[in-house]
């Protein structure tokens, strides 16, 4: 399944996420994940960067680098 297409839940306990985005994005584990199980990583991303979390640049190297260890 394409990364961003999956949901949350999907990728971090089906896919070993948190491990992933420990190494590529380790800024998110801050937040209650668990708030974006029922969106897909895309959504989540999109929602990420519009709210500042992180710059548009580095949410797409995150995904970049998630997909590449996927």
């Amino acid at each position: 399944m394409e990364l961003e297409k999956m949901t949350v839940k999907e990728f971090i306990e089906n896919n070993n996420g948190n491990a992933l985005l420990e190494q590529y994005a380790p800024v998110l584990l801050k937040y209650p994940l668990k708030l974006f199980y029922k969106k897909s990583v895309g959504e989540a991303f999109e929602r990420i960067v519009n709210k500042g979390v992180l710059t548009d640049a580095d949410a797409k190297a995150a995904l970049a680098n998630i997909k590449a260890a996927l």
